[in-house]
């Protein structure tokens, strides 16, 4: 049976013996403890720097029959190698997202406030370190971008309306969604989740409050132009307010009034 528990088993099996390899570790949704049965599997390998292409053949040779494949194009935007693999008589929700580090490298992807604790299945070497945030390094660039995204955000929302009175519809919506609703959901984060600021609308059941979730749901389906009209105006209303909201001085992480959100 493919499952889960049978593919980590299969990578761990065949990568331990590796002298090249020293250490393997789950992240991603188990690295927050909500894997259920539709998450996928990132999976990421510490390994020497001429030994990547040998970690992916070799997981190749131990997994259950596969039916897609895909090695992202290098250089990549974290620097590190990575495949995906979609399995053959299994659910697509059960996709292995394998990322191979150079362990001569520093670690990265590994902020606990950003990435969770690491589900460990071996290290030999101790190679895992798991960081954290520099609060302060942090805080500072996040008023950066709240203050580049207000600009940023007033110079782009004619585009909505011009889309909407020149009939172009599909055009407007596409706008509302890059321009306004976008930017109003990492406006929120910043407030409610600032580690992991810049993750769009994934998680925004965990990582905003229940009522902001439910307001973002609302702001992102539209029904027609008028509807459009309307929540643009809204979305831009609540972006604007929290924009001239200031940011806490003195705590990390902060935490904004719930009931200033909605």
């Amino acid at each position: 049976m493919i499952d889960r528990l049978s593919i980590l088993n299969a990578v761990r099996k065949a990568l331990e013996p590796l002298k090249s390899v020293v250490a393997l570790w789950e992240g991603g949704s188990a690295a927050w403890d909500r894997a259920d049965d539709m998450s996928d599997i990132d999976l990421q390998v510490a390994a020497d720097a001429d030994a990547i292409d040998l970690v992916f053949d070799t997981v190749a040779s131990a997994l259950p029959p596969v039916e897609l494949v895909y090695r992202l194009p290098e250089p990549t935007w974290h620097g590190h190698a990575q495949t995906f693999y979609r399995f053959e008589n299994a659910p697509p929700s059960l996709l292995l997202d394998l990322v191979v580090m150079k362990q001569e490298a520093p670690p990265r992807l590994n902020e606990r406030e950003r990435h969770g604790e690491p589900c460990v299945l071996f290290d030999k070497a101790g190679w895992i370190q798991v960081t954290s945030l520099d609060a302060a390094e942090h805080a500072s660039m996040l008023r950066d971008r709240v203050q580049s995204l207000a600009v940023r955000f007033e110079l782009f929302q004619h585009m909505v309306e011009k889309a909407l009175a020149r009939g172009n519809e599909v055009e407007a919506v596409a706008f509302y969604q890059q321009l306004t609703w976008r930017p109003l959901i990492e406006m929120l984060r910043i407030r409610h989740a600032p580690a992991r600021f810049d993750l769009g609308p994934r998680y925004i059941p965990h990582d905003l409050p229940a009522a902001a979730a439910a307001r973002v749901q609302h702001l992102a389906y539209v029904a027609d132009r008028s509807d459009l009209a309307a929540k643009h105006t809204e979305a831009g209303a609540w972006f604007r307010a929290l924009a001239a909201t200031p940011l806490p001085t003195d705590t990390w992480p902060w935490q904004a009034d719930e009931s200033d959100t909605p």
